[in-house]
């Protein structure tokens, strides 16, 4: 059923990708390649919305970089502690289901955090790092700052608290750097269909075990999607962060502030927008180096052609409906430096030097 879905809306939504301007519920959105960082598609990309959820993205990166410098271990035995049992949690919150006393491995944490996207799980891992939630925020922020990343601020480790604040232009930024420093994550974490908690080794639960879903169901419809993760809060609205991968390319993803008063309907709109912007950016552009791109010819003021290259072996990801206009030297053509061309490419322009071939 997934399936046919999944192949039904590809057709459907194939008719709205030819062009500038997608039809995006999203408040804000950007789609990036992975390869040459080139944006594909921007809209409202430097709003500062609060990411919800997505924040359990920045928790792991933290987990990755602390085993990365040796202060931590996957299998490390976490105790739980009062403050990150769930029954002291909001109701209304994403959790694992973990309980006081309970000892739980640092990776099961981590597959707590990605897949059912437990908020509990985010207290348990600031505290097992950092000791506590506030000394955890104060490395997150401090490690962000140094990044460049001024406009990624966070108050807690879930994406829970409304004053958590994003834009998506510099989210995508850290998913880029998550991805390139620990490409691990997606099948160690984000390909998971399900995660179930506790086991008999975890200790004496109240409710039992408990199987959930990922919380991203475009990991098991959509193929070559390889994460990353999804969020919701009442002030943001629906968000996501996409990572997918076809044949040669790569390419990553963030929209947020998909609202509707229905949360189911919401829902459907950030599935739908996420197969909009992911189908837009595979099915228009393709990678290709620069020298190889096939400029149009030039007519000189003696009736012949010349065909012009950029001579760069530059990786570009080019838009399929590309426009070239040039800005030439002089009219003779008599020299090897020809000019410039400008690459209308998607929503961007791009200009590179001229030669002849």
């Amino acid at each position: 059923m997934r399936l046919y879905l999944f192949l039904f809306l590809s057709l459907y939504l194939s008719t709205l990708l030819f062009g500038e301007n997608l039809e995006l519920w999203a408040e804000t959105a950007i789609l990036i390649d992975y390869n040459t960082k080139q944006i594909l598609y921007q809209k409202n990309k430097d709003l500062e919305i609060p990411p919800a959820s997505m924040t359990k993205l920045v928790t792991l990166f933290i987990v990755y970089e602390e085993i990365a410098k040796g202060n931590a271990l996957k299998d490390d035995l976490v105790t739980i502690s009062s403050n990150a049992d769930y029954r002291n949690l909001p109701r209304d919150s994403s959790l694992m289901f973990i309980e006081q006393g309970q000892r739980v491995t640092l990776l099961e944490l981590m597959k707590g955090l990605a897949i059912p996207s437990g908020n509990d799980a985010a207290i348990a891992i600031a505290e097992h790092l950092f000791g506590s939630v506030d000394k955890y925020l104060y490395h997150l922020n401090s490690e962000f700052s140094k990044l460049g990343l001024d406009k990624l601020k966070f108050v807690d480790s879930s994406g829970f608290d409304d004053f958590n604040s994003i834009t998506v232009s510099q989210f995508v930024e850290f998913c880029l750097i998550l991805l390139e420093r620990y490409p691990e994550i997606t099948d160690e974490l984000f390909m998971l269909d399900n995660f179930t908690y506790p086991k008999k080794v975890n200790g004496y639960s109240t409710i039992g075990s408990i199987k959930q879903l990922n919380h991203n169901p475009l990991v098991s419809i959509y193929p070559g999607v390889k994460g990353l993760k999804t969020g919701f809060i009442n002030k943001s609205g629906m968000n996501i962060s996409l990572y997918a991968e076809n044949n040669d390319r790569k390419i990553v993803g963030v929209i947020a502030g998909v609202k509707d008063p229905k949360k189911d309907i919401a829902a459907k709109k950030r599935f739908y927008d996420s197969i909009t912007l992911l189908n837009y950016g595979f099915q228009n552009y393709q990678n290709i180096y620069l020298d190889k791109i096939k400029l149009p010819k030039i007519k000189t003021s003696k009736g012949n052609f010349i065909q012009p290259i950029i001579p760069y072996k530059r990786l570009f990801t080019l838009n399929n409906n590309s426009s070239f206009k040039y800005r030439l030297l002089n009219e003779n053509l008599d020299s090897s430096f020809l000019g410039y061309v400008e690459i209308k490419n998607g929503q961007l322009s791009y200009n590179f030097p001229i030669y002849q071939k």
